[in-house]
Parts: C-alpha cells; structure tokens; sequence
C-alpha cells in the first residue's frame, strides 16, 4: 500500500497523489473497457475467473435456483450478491480494476461489513474485523480537504463536515499498524483515513472486540480512548454522552454486550466523536 501522509518530507500534495493514482488505474480501466466493448450480445463486462467456474444465465435464475445457491453460499458464509457481476460488494482486483471472484471455502468465513452503500470491505465473521485491502487504494489530507483514490480509479474529496467523518474514521482510530491492518489508506495528521466509512466503523467495531477493550466496562473502556491525560480531552462529559446516546449503564461489561446493544454502542461512540456530514465529490478514472 502507498500512504501519503501530511507529515513526511516526501508525501505528495493532494493534487499529486490524486493525479498519480489516476495514471496508474487509467491505463488498466483503458485496457478492461476495451475488452467489454468487444463483447458479443448482453455481454459489456469483464472479469477474473477460474477454469471450471459455472456462469448462471440471467435465463437460469429462476426462484428456485437462486434459492438454491443462496443455501449452497451461505453454508461458506458467502454472500450471493459478491457473486453477481456488477454488484457494488463485488471485490476489485487492484491491478486491472476488473471483478475477481477467487473465493476460497477453505478460508476463514467472511462477509461484508456495514449495510447499503456504505457497506465496507470484508471482514472475518465472529472475530474481530480483517479488511482485505486493496494495495493501490491512497488518500491525502489538505487542511479541510481529504482525497481518497479508490482501488477502482474514483477519486473522492471531502471538504468541511467533522474530521472523523472526512477521514471516514466514525471511532477517531489513531494511524499506524493497527489502522493500517483494519484498511486505513492515509493518515490525516493523528488520525487515519479509510476508504469508505464502512471500513472505518468496522475497523472501531475490532478496536473494541479486543481482550484490552472487551474486558472493560463502557466507561473504562470510554476513558482507555480518551484518557483525561491528554489536552482537550473532557473524559467524563464523553462517557456520560456514550451513556446517554447508547441507552446502556457505565458498568456494563463490552463483551458482554448483545449484538443490538453493540450496535448501540458504536453508534453512540461515532456520535459523542462529533461525526458531522460534509460535501463529497466523486470524479470516475475518465472524468
């Protein structure tokens, strides 16, 4: 993965991280749309597949059949709709930006993370998220301003709005070896930027299924994230904050949380962080 961070003598400005990403996806989406342009019939994609792979006709997919490969799909924990070409969950091959439908059975299960279209990358099920990351994914941060270059080509600016919602980090996750595990491609001053917000709340969701943070209570957990140590941190207001937007009591054990009173949590966690909306742009690798 290249990072370009804001801090390094040889990190590139915005501009130039963006335009740098787009010449190296411009030539292979040049290459994939020369090929589906060359398809005969319905056919106007292209993508990475196995010898003895089988491609079920639109014609084929009657009820009966889809339900069957949903029951066939889900004993692996594979979702169907990863499988269906055109799909925004499919997984992008970095290098042609073409879909790769190279699953493994024997893997650790996976699913994706988050839900619509901000669903992130895939995570491991039961265990704490693992973001299969695409190596030419980059992001710079330019005073108010962050830039994502997407493994497909798109480029995204994010201007004003909260810092955690423009380095789509909704749990405020400091860079470095942990984020950059989790999917993070850049680093805004302290904090890590990922590439969409899905990866982002599922790198938050790991952070806290963690023996360190589990074992907690909600509050010493709150205070183990902003320590009172630190400048500008008022401990206290954010865990009564977390308290109140979650619904849940100071002293319930995180991993013993439900699954709903997780969800609860986070989300009460990306609110007392302040996340507030900005504008986002998006231009395609040919724009």
């Amino acid at each position: 993965m290249t990072r370009f961070t804001n801090k390094s003598p040889e990190a590139l400005t915005m501009r130039q991280a963006v335009e740098r990403a787009k010449e190296i996806n411009a030539k292979h989406a040049r290459l994939a749309r020369e090929l589906a342009a060359q398809g005969r019939g319905d056919d106007t994609e292209v993508a990475h597949v196995a010898r003895g792979e089988l491609v079920v006709p639109r014609a084929l997919q009657n009820p009966e059949v889809l339900a069957a490969l949903q029951r066939a799909a889900a004993v692996h924990n594979i979702s169907l709709e990863t499988l269906s070409i055109g799909n925004f969950m499919n997984i992008i091959n970095p290098e042609t930006g073409a879909p790769e439908f190279g699953h493994s059975v024997d893997d650790q299960p996976r699913v994706p993370k988050g839900q619509g279209d901000r669903s992130g990358e895939w995570t491991r099920v039961g265990k704490p998220a693992k973001i299969r990351r695409s190596y030419q994914a980059m992001a710079a941060a330019d005073g108010q301003t962050v830039a994502i270059v997407h493994s497909d080509g798109t480029t995204e600016a994010r201007r004003g709005g909260s810092a955690a919602w423009r380095n789509n980090n909704p749990g405020n996750i400091e860079a470095g070896p942990f984020a950059r595990s989790m999917g993070a491609v850049g680093e805004n001053g302290r904090w890590a930027i990922f590439p969409d917000e899905g990866t982002g709340r599922a790198a938050m969701e790991a952070l806290l299924d963690r023996p360190d943070y589990s074992s907690l209570t909600i509050d010493k957990a709150i205070e183990k994230r902003t320590p009172p140590k630190e400048k500008g941190n008022n401990t206290e207001q954010t865990k009564q904050l977390v308290r109140q937007f979650s619904g849940l009591p100071g002293d319930a054990i995180v991993g013993r949380l439900t699954s709903e009173e997780k969800q609860r949590l986070y989300a009460a966690i990306t609110r007392s962080e302040g996340w507030r909306e900005g504008a986002a742009t998006h231009h395609s690798p040919t724009s």
